[in-house]
């Protein structure tokens, strides 16, 4: 690996449809570097009284206002599918943080959980990669 980092060991779960790489706070201090949060979302046709287009716009405004509230937040970008066609997703998350411990204060955060839930409530399914670099 490049500047002397290690990779990860973690483990590969399948569930269901989603395959899901389990790392343990040890592998990710083993490992060292940036930490990128990837997640991609599904849209539910309708749901809160607004259809999945709708949705997404509201859950991609409430997404970008968390990167000025939460400091631990070192990269973050939120963009819609434009590919034609069957997607896999609709929205996609891409973020950074220094590592574990700032990526749990993100998700622990309260405005953070607001938008979570709001996600539970819109999104028919939601895929979630992390890893160091």
């Amino acid at each position: 690996m490049a500047g002397g980092a290690k990779e990860a060991r973690g483990r590969l779960e399948v569930r269901g449809r989603k395959a899901l790489l389990i790392l343990t706070t040890s592998d990710m201090a083993e490992a060292g570097g940036m930490l990128r949060h990837i997640v991609m979302f599904r849209m539910k046709e309708f749901a809160e009284d607004a259809d999945g287009r709708q949705n997404m716009q509201r859950l991609k405004a409430q997404l970008e206002g968390l990167k000025d509230i939460i400091e631990e937040i070192k990269l973050f970008e939120v963009g819609i599918n434009i590919s034609d066609g069957n997607v896999g997703c609709d929205l996609v998350l891409y973020s950074e943080f220094e590592g574990l411990d700032d990526l749990h204060r993100y998700q622990a955060h309260p405005d953070h959980i607001k938008v979570a839930d709001f996600v539970g409530k819109v999104c028919r399914d939601r895929l979630v990669a992390d890893y160091t670099v």
